[in-house]
């Protein structure tokens, strides 16, 4: 019950053994020895599956501790984690930590809102006078999809999470992450669409900043019961608000990043409608630029058709308004 006391070590259960010597008290308290740690269980919040590690061993030596043979693998699914650096005694009640983990197509679901079957990463996480930095300059997700809620861009923004739900750990915590996205998935009941890009978190956990961009190479949407495809999609992410990196998972209003999307559709015309307009389809194009919270759409048809027609024959196959 060692790590229960210690929060920085909450979220890590196994058993422990070790064969240590102590000398001294307080400041000049030496440590020699080894312990071994046994079925090593790490969970991340919501995020599944735990990762295992069969046995590892802490060398000791003054009060510092050394990590040797982490190796370790998720719960379940295929994927490899190694994990190694140091936990240094300050006093009784705290540590200092400098720990590298490295995965290689390591599987994460959150929720079921994000599921990447294989991560990359090379990660450095360790205490600082304040709390704690986490650097990752290598973070590849391979493959993911992510369910993103239905939006009204124009909705009251949502009050942020009560401060119960605050981890302290996290909450002083800073950031610096570069993540390289690859072939993400990204849908719901009217959107299907792809997206990739490098991208940057810094910041701390509960008031992350981001810098980069994202690409929608292709992707379809439901606008108006009508199917358009995506022509240009670019997603500057400069402009971020968010209470949490995963209260973004449930609210992706909180990120209110700049947009430069082109969709096209092609309607086909009938019986009054083409004899109006003096031809077969009409070719629809969906202009978003701007701030996401506030973008207003603008929709360009040819042949040029008044507003409430547009909507009209997107919404139901005709102009012919009642």
């Amino acid at each position: 019950q060692l790590l229960d006391q210690l929060p920085q070590f909450e979220r890590f259960d196994g058993t422990l053994s070790m064969d240590l010597a102590v000398d001294g008290f307080a400041e000049n308290l030496q440590i020699s020895g080894w312990a071994e740690v046994e079925d090593l269980e790490l969970r991340l919040l919501d995020v599944k599956p735990s990762y295992f590690f069969p046995t590892g061993r802490l060398d000791f030596s003054g009060r510092r501790g050394e990590l040797r043979d982490f190796v370790g693998h998720p719960l379940k699914g295929e994927g490899r984690a190694e994990l190694s650096g140091y936990v240094e005694l300050g006093t009784l009640d705290s540590l200092s930590y400098d720990l590298r983990l490295q995965t290689e197509n390591l599987p994460l679901n959150y929720d079921d809102l994000f599921v990447a079957p294989g991560i990359d990463l090379d990660a450095n996480l360790h205490s600082t006078p304040t709390g704690s930095l986490l650097r990752c300059p290598v973070l590849r997700i391979y493959k993911a999809q992510a369910e993103v809620p239905l939006i009204d861009p124009n909705a009251p923004p949502v009050p942020p999470p009560p401060a119960t739900v605050s981890d302290p750990f996290f909450e002083n915590m800073q950031l610096d992450i570069a993540f390289d996205l690859r072939d993400l998935l990204v849908e719901n009941e009217v959107l299907r669409l792809r997206m990739e890009g490098f991208s940057r978190i810094y910041g701390t956990f509960y008031k992350p900043r981001f810098q980069g961009s994202l690409e929608i190479p292709e992707g379809k949407v439901f606008v108006l019961n009508s199917e358009f495809t995506f022509e240009k999609g670019r997603i500057s992410l400069d402009r971020p608000v968010p209470w949490s990196i995963f209260d973004l998972a449930y609210d992706p209003r909180l990120l209110n990043p700049d947009l430069d999307i082109e969709l096209s559709a092609t309607i086909h015309l009938s019986g009054e409608d083409a004899a109006d307009l003096g031809a077969e389809d009409c070719q629809v194009t969906l202009k978003l630029q701007g701030p996401t919270i506030g973008v207003v759409p603008v929709f360009i048809s040819e042949p040029s058709i008044p507003e409430l027609q547009l909507y009209s024959l997107l919404a139901f196959g005709t102009t012919q308004m009642p």
